[in-house]
């Protein structure tokens, strides 16, 4: 569930993102807490996940959130059904009041 965290420098006010990320399926159940700018892009993002459970970027993903699926530009998957998430930041995919959102693997790269 995310949540904000505000910090102050300089006056000027940054927020973070408090995310926990869960595995589906998996038991025990293994999760990670992850604390992230809120400008931090999506791609930036879908890489700190996968440090985070200590995956090797070996498959496509895709972010659901707000019902828009972000993901990176693929050929072989249909473009108008996803945003091209590389310039995509946190914040501005999320909004304000989200409290959730989907991320999932799609096929494995060649």
């Amino acid at each position: 569930m995310p949540q904000r965290a505000a910090s102050a420098v300089n006056r000027k006010i940054s927020w973070s993102w408090q995310l926990k990320i869960e595995l589906l399926d998996v038991v025990p159940t293994v999760w990670r807490r992850l604390v992230v700018p809120e400008t931090v892009t999506l791609p930036i993002l879908h890489r700190v996940f996968q440090a985070a459970v200590g995956w090797t970027n070996s498959h496509l993903h895709e972010f659901a959130i707000g019902g828009v699926r972000y993901s990176e530009p693929d050929p072989d998957f249909d473009e108008e059904l996803h945003v091209d998430e590389r310039n995509v930041e946190l914040q501005k995919a999320l909004g304000m009041d989200a409290r959730c959102f989907d991320t999932s693997m799609r096929s494995e790269r060649a």
